[in-house]
């Protein structure tokens, strides 16, 4: 149900703007194939399996839904293969791009900072490849600029359950680029020129 809510808001706020969504896949498409890469930490090849794909003005974005039900270990995992992946061949091979945005639908702001710290923490520091937005602003009105991403990332101490100290990160987030510029002539322009973004 989240996949096609965001896939209706998508697809709507582009044709408004008489702009054609390409490449679209679900996950029910991806799952029947898909890459696998390894990584040092897991003894099996993981799958870059996301829960929808999409190209756009030459970028290629991976959409990940959570839903709060995965747990932060499983992100780590994911991120692992995701920064595989784009370093590997074979996101040319399918794809026929170098790179790739994971855009990130979360449940609440609080589950957004727990996934950021983890990807601070795993790939020690930012990394502008992850866009984060709200469930709420999942909607023709917003899906296009109400992405936030990483900024600068501080350590502080954190006291573990079982003595000892860890770094934890604090990640402040801002404002990402909107996906896609409005077309001179296109409606989203003058919103553009009046809002400032």
């Amino acid at each position: 149900v989240a996949i096609g809510a965001f896939y209706a808001a998508l697809r709507s706020e582009l044709e408004h703007r008489a702009r054609k969504l390409h490449e679209w896949r679900g996950d029910h498409h991806l799952a029947r194939d898909y890459d696998l890469v390894s990584i040092s930490r897991s003894s099996r090849p993981l799958p870059v399996l996301p829960d929808a794909t999409f190209a756009l003005d030459a970028t290629r974005y991976f959409v990940e839904i959570d839903r709060a039900t995965v747990r932060l270990d499983a992100w780590e995992e994911r991120i692992c293969a995701f920064q595989a992946y784009a370093k590997s061949a074979q996101i040319q091979q399918r794809y026929g791009v170098d790179s790739f945005v994971v855009l990130v639908v979360v449940p609440n702001a609080a589950r957004v900072a727990a996934i950021v710290r983890t990807i601070a923490s795993t790939l020690g520091g930012p990394s502008p490849m992850y866009r984060f937005m709200v469930q709420d602003h999942v909607h023709p009105l917003t899906i296009r600029r109400r992405w936030q991403q990483m900024g600068e990332v501080s350590w502080r101490p954190r006291r573990l359950p079982k003595g000892g100290l860890a770094q934890e990160a604090v990640v402040t987030m801002i404002d990402a680029p909107p996906l896609w510029l409005p077309q001179t002539g296109d409606q989203g322009a003058a919103e553009m020129a009046s809002s400032g973004g």
